[in-house]
């Protein structure tokens, strides 16, 4: 089984609001990237959350809210600025697990820089050492290449936006039965 991963980072007053999810389909893969697909705005690539309108973004979540897409959320609050990367480890470590636990055998987490990407792997490198996901295999893809990392990608903006407090409106669209949503306190 895979899962699909891309983050969400929301500045709140003077921290963040860090989110990953992980988008796990049931439905057939197919299906669910021509749904994602077909919501593509005219002359983009991608759905991507943080350039959608309210108008866009009730139609993306209505019709996300429609697929059988279930969704692992871990979120934490509040993060200071210099604290994300530090948290998404954290982050990643606890959605590793989580995902194990499920059956999942490979997350296809959205690429960012080389550099970024290299402190994922780092991460994941020590994960399995500890003993967590030891048989889980992940890769770097890009937006652009893969539909249902679209789907994390709308689930962390709208749990985003809900965690923090700022819209819950797009949150109460979703088929929240799917979703496992985890909170992550943040370290002193």
């Amino acid at each position: 089984m895979e899962a699909f991963l891309d983050e969400s980072s929301r500045l709140t007053g003077s921290s963040y609001c860090y989110v990953i999810a992980a988008a796990v389909t049931i439905d057939d893969h197919v299906q669910v990237r021509e749904a994602m697909r077909e919501l593509r705005a005219p002359r983009s690539q991608v759905v991507h959350w943080h350039d959608e309108n309210a108008a866009r973004r009730r139609e993306i979540v209505g019709r996300l809210a429609e697929l059988d897409v279930h969704a692992f959320v871990h979120s934490c609050h509040p993060v200071a600025p210099k604290a994300q990367e530090r948290v998404r480890a954290r982050l990643l470590v606890a959605m590793t697990d989580d995902l194990a636990k499920e059956g999942v055998d490979h997350m296809v987490i959205e690429a960012r820089k080389a550099s970024l990407d290299k402190k994922d792997r780092a991460t994941m490198a020590a994960t399995k050492r500890s003993g967590i996901g030891r048989a889980m295999r992940y890769s770097h893809v890009a937006k652009q290449d893969e539909p249902l990392l679209w789907v994390a990608d709308v689930i962390a903006g709208v749990v985003s936006l809900h965690v923090a407090g700022d819209d819950s409106s797009y949150f109460a669209q979703l088929r929240t039965s799917l979703l496992v949503l985890r909170q992550i306190e943040p370290k002193p």
